[in-house]
């Protein structure tokens, strides 16, 4: 028997370039293994609130995402950082990550071919526009 859940049908699912309304659901470190773990990658897990119907007809709601942020290349947050709501100031600082969870913005999301399969590739971010 092999088990498929809906989220693991999701996660495969490769959403049409654009700006998407996401909510921050998990924030985790891992060690890099690319430098043999002398570096922390900072892996920001998503899900897709909603969004325009894709060229296939299905909705995106529920897609799950992810985007890594390196230690090695810092300034690659603040895009996210300043669309969770953080001031981030010219001569830099500390800021907690984990207040993020729980909030909602924009991500935008792009397609990139990785070891042959076409995968969505989060490549920046804005805060939740208003609804009016």
């Amino acid at each position: 028997m092999f088990q498929v859940t809906r989220e693991d049908m999701l996660r495969s699912k490769v959403l049409d370039p654009g700006w998407y309304p996401v909510i921050i659901k998990k924030v985790s470190q891992e060690k890099a293994k690319s430098d043999g773990g002398q570096s922390t990658n900072t892996w920001i897990d998503m899900t897709v609130l909603g969004g325009p119907d894709q060229q296939d007809g299905s909705r995106p709601n529920d897609t799950p995402l992810r985007r890594c942020f390196s230690e090695k290349a810092p300034g690659f947050i603040i895009p996210y950082l300043q669309a969770c709501g953080a001031s981030v100031k010219t001569e830099g600082g500390n800021y907690d990550i984990e207040k993020s969870i729980g909030k909602k913005i924009q991500a935008y999301v792009k397609n990139r071919l990785w070891e042959g399969n076409l995968q969505n590739d989060v490549v920046d971010f804005r805060a939740l526009e208003s609804e009016s």
